[in-house]
């Protein structure tokens, strides 16, 4: 089961899914996975504690966790958990 956090504010929602680390292939794909799913344009992101730079894959940006943290602006934000059922 996979976990993604939505974040709304006035722009809409913003997709977050968290993973320790993705450097193997198959931890990509598997945490990728559920962002992938989603049918929207909204903006979706993959943050890990990689220190490695930013990249985007097939529209997801996958990005360091404190690279966020410091791009945050002054916006109001309400925050939803959501689970994601695998149907492997």
């Amino acid at each position: 089961m996979r976990w993604i956090f939505v974040a709304q504010n006035q722009d809409g929602n913003h997709y977050y899914q968290v993973a320790l680390t993705v450097r193997e292939e198959a931890t990509l794909n598997r945490e990728l996975r559920p962002l992938q799913m989603l049918q929207d344009d909204y903006p979706k992101v993959l943050l890990t504690l990689d220190d490695d730079p930013p990249r985007d894959i097939e529209g997801i940006k996958d990005t360091e966790c404190k690279r966020l943290a410091i791009g945050f602006e002054a916006v109001e934000w309400k925050l939803k958990l959501y689970k994601w059922k695998s149907k492997s």
